[in-house]
């Protein structure tokens, strides 16, 4: 039980330092760290010139990795998995931090958000929130207007949209 939770407090400790020094809102919930490490995947997946449906893409490897870490922080409480298992969780978290420890003294990469997923996600992280909505009603329009004031897409930031290197809101 002590190695899950040391191996995903390793994990998670480093996003949240990641998060933290670009400036971003980082909860302490999963989904919190997923959206750091996916925004981490996407920056680096630009800067390598890969499509996100790309089966080398970091953002869906980083996801997928620490989907496997989760899994450990899970068995913390659970006490489900096997030596097996927390031995290759422990694997995993060795890939992930390699790539992410990196990151920890580097500025962030350009960015360029798709409209939807990219945009909601800076949204969070930039801690300029907007509630869900469906944009076939007048309120949905408008804040998908907001949205694309706020981040637009399209537009590359050579900052990472990370407000501690620079990344201003358009107005």
């Amino acid at each position: 039980m002590q190695a899950s939770e040391k191996i995903w407090g390793s994990v998670a400790h480093t996003i949240i330092a990641l998060g933290k020094q670009r400036g971003w809102k980082v909860g302490k919930s999963h989904g919190a760290l997923e959206a750091v490490v996916v925004q981490l995947g996407a920056e680096l997946d630009e800067a390598n010139g890969l499509r996100v449906n790309d089966d080398a893409s970091d953002r869906e490897k980083f996801r997928l990795l620490l989907s496997s870490v989760n899994g450990v922080h899970d068995n913390f409480y659970r006490k489900d998995k096997d030596e097996d298992g927390i031995e290759d969780a422990a694997g995993d978290t060795k890939k992930l931090l390699s790539r992410l420890e990196p990151l920890v003294d580097a500025p962030p990469q350009s960015f360029t958000p798709r409209p939807g997923k990219d945009q909601r996600r800076l949204s969070y992280l930039l801690d300029m929130p907007l509630t869900k909505h469906d944009s076939r009603d007048q309120e949905g329009k408008n804040r998908v207007a907001q949205l694309d004031q706020l981040i637009p897409t399209g537009k590359t930031d050579p900052n990472g949209f990370s407000p501690e290197y620079g990344y201003k809101r358009p107005w």
